[in-house]
């Protein structure tokens, strides 16, 4: 598929739609991930100054929820820019974002053994206080988030970007 045929596919894109069909309900599935990712996050120290670049994070920000409590700077990145909009509209608050609270609440309780003073709001306020840039990204690039220049991140997540970018073998080999 050509590149340009690539973006008029996603470019009607509804993240929000999205989310309510696949993350409507915390299931055994995404609990699974939220207690990996807890763990994974866990281990490293969040006294130093950690990076993390977020690839093709669609319209989603569960997968990040772990990693605010230990990095400093999250950038976000993703192909579909309605992804990117659904992001900056949850970060400024928007009431018709989806509302990931359950999720919130799920992490925060998975860290009470060793953040008592943990509550949703203050969870949800640091992460959107971490989302320092969204940005487009292409992983068909040589550098994925070009035409910008960053810094080098110290981690670097993706969840089901890579699986979900194509059907096609040969595109997928690449």
């Amino acid at each position: 598929m050509q590149i340009e045929q690539f973006e008029k596919t996603y470019e009607n894109f509804n993240g929000n739609s999205y989310v309510k069909e696949f993350y409507l309900r915390l299931n055994d599935e995404l609990k699974f991930n939220l207690d990996f990712l807890h763990k994974a996050y866990s281990k490293f120290n969040s006294k130093d100054k950690l990076r993390l670049l977020e690839v093709g994070g669609g319209p989603t920000i569960y997968q990040l929820i772990s990693a605010s409590l230990v990095v400093d700077e999250i950038v976000f990145s993703d192909y579909v820019k309605n992804n990117r909009l659904e992001i900056d509209k949850w970060i400024k608050g928007d009431l018709n974002v989806f509302d990931w609270k359950e999720y919130f609440e799920y992490v925060v309780n998975l860290n009470n053994d060793k953040m008592k003073n943990l509550d949703v709001k203050k969870v949800q306020n640091l992460l959107k206080s971490k989302i320092k840039k969204i940005t487009y990204c292409d992983v068909y690039n040589e550098n994925p988030l070009h035409p910008l220049n960053e810094e080098p991140f110290d981690i670097i997540s993706t969840q089901f970007c890579l699986e979900s970018i194509t059907n096609n073998e040969d595109s997928f080999l690449l």
